[in-house]
């Protein structure tokens, strides 16, 4: 009786079934920690560091904070029940679409960088995102890191399509 294989593909089975929004965070948020399921914790801090930080709520009645470095973008609370117990902040920054950012584009980016992680949306528009989970809370100095590794990352990318826009055009042949 052959029982492993049978073994493996349940556990396949189960794990196409696991993701991140089954890591609830049901537990209070440890003192002196930041967690999306106390959304304040995530605000305040954000506001202590960036002052000029916009706290307002998004489509779905969460909070949502705008901020500004070398582009405009928000931090959305993800993975949430009921538009409470978050699991997760997402750092966004979207764009209107532009012909020179292409797919291609968007892969060579992601190659060439870690942070944040770029996607086309259904719109042709760039999105550039970095989501951190907060399950069992964070501390502020990595939550401070994270804002300025997603803030570095924007900064990145301007050089970054400067640079690619220049090759493009160099590469354009001249119409006659």
């Amino acid at each position: 009786m052959r029982i492993w294989p049978n073994v493996a593909v349940a556990g396949v089975a189960l794990a196409a079934f696991a993701g991140p929004a089954d890591a609830k965070d049901t537990l209070p948020c440890p003192s002196g920690l930041v967690c999306a399921t106390v959304p304040a914790t995530v605000t305040d801090f954000i506001k202590s560091i960036d002052p000029k930080a916009v706290v307002s709520k998004d489509s779905k009645g969460l909070p949502k904070i705008d901020l500004s470095a070398a582009y405009k973008y928000s931090i959305y609370f993800r993975d949430c029940e009921n538009n409470t117990q978050c699991a997760a902040i997402t750092f966004v920054s979207d764009f209107t679409p532009d012909p020179a950012i292409d797919l291609a584009f968007v892969n060579k980016w992601n190659r060439d960088f870690r942070v944040p992680k770029a996607y086309l949306g259904d719109d042709g528009a760039l999105n550039l995102e970095f989501e951190v989970s907060t399950v069992g809370g964070i501390t502020q100095a990595n939550l401070r890191d994270v804002k300025s590794w997603f803030e570095s990352g924007l900064g990145d990318f301007g050089g970054f399509y400067d640079k690619q826009s220049t090759a493009r055009k160099a590469a354009t042949p001249a119409k006659k």
